[in-house]
């Protein structure tokens, strides 16, 4: 007998290419805006696995509810969300390359979904406090590695912008959740993790800190990818920016899910 997970995993599949030839068909304007309003997707899939975590699911569905699965299946709700609302954009006349309505679909979305988690598991302050600081912080390294990067290579600073801000983000994010994870929380986590912590202990601060060198990782490989989406981007814009929306899912949704995993088990 075929496993139900297995099935729900090829369906996903196949709904994601039936989603991609949609996309080439329909041929919507992928942009620097389009990158920016597919965060609040990428978080939200980071708050499904989050939720699969905590139980909320059948169990039959874990396996599509779970990353990495669960990026697929966003990409296929977001591809169905997106098509309306570029004809709604037509409609009305609005520039259907700025992706408001994409972003507040998803905006939407991850609101509800860190509501049910937060009313399901609960939230003390100490996880409150660390909910709240880690992307903060995430946000200011990468702010600090994104300028800093501009100082070095200009070129990519103006071809990208937010575009390439977003992708230091994602990955000062997943360094900062392996930091808090280590160093404030003492779990180790996944092999990554645990190799970056026997890493981090011959450096000179380790007597300091294990996992916050880890945030200094994140920030120089998230300069370097972020490199490497501007040379896209000035070679074809479209693959550029599809390449900065896989950067982007592929370390702040789990980012998201490994963060609320720390905080609230």
């Amino acid at each position: 007998m075929v496993d139900p997970g297995t099935v729900a995993v090829v369906g996903v599949a196949l709904a994601a290419v039936v989603s991609v030839a949609l996309l080439a068909v329909e041929r919507p304007p992928v942009n620097g805006a389009t990158v920016v309003a597919a965060l609040p997707w990428v978080v939200a899939a980071g708050l499904v696995d989050a939720l699969a975590a905590s139980g909320a699911y059948p169990s039959v569905l874990a396996p599509v509810v779970r990353l990495p699965t669960v990026l697929a299946a966003t990409f296929v709700v977001a591809v169905l969300v997106w098509m309306p609302l570029q004809q709604l954009a037509t409609l009305r006349d609005f520039d259907s390359g700025s992706g408001r309505y994409l972003a507040a679909a998803g905006m939407g979305a991850a609101v509800v979904l860190l509501v049910t988690l937060l009313v399901r598991v609960g939230l003390g302050g100490r996880a409150l406090l660390w909910l709240s600081a880690g992307p903060l912080l995430a946000a200011v390294v990468a702010a600090a590695a994104y300028v800093a990067l501009g100082f070095l290579d200009p070129t990519t600073l103006a071809t990208t912008r937010w575009v390439g801000y977003l992708v230091v983000f994602g990955f000062v994010l997943s360094g900062t959740v392996t930091a808090v994870a280590v160093d404030v929380y003492g779990q180790v986590g996944g092999r990554a993790t645990a190799t970056l912590v026997v890493l981090a202990r011959d450096l000179p601060v380790a007597s300091a800190s294990v996992g916050w060198p880890a945030v200094a990782l994140g920030a120089l490989v998230g300069c370097g990818v972020a490199a490497l989406v501007a040379r896209a981007v000035r070679t074809d814009a479209v693959a550029g920016h599809v390449l900065a929306v896989a950067a982007t899912a592929v370390t702040v949704a789990p980012g998201v899910a490994g963060l609320l995993a720390t905080v609230l088990r």
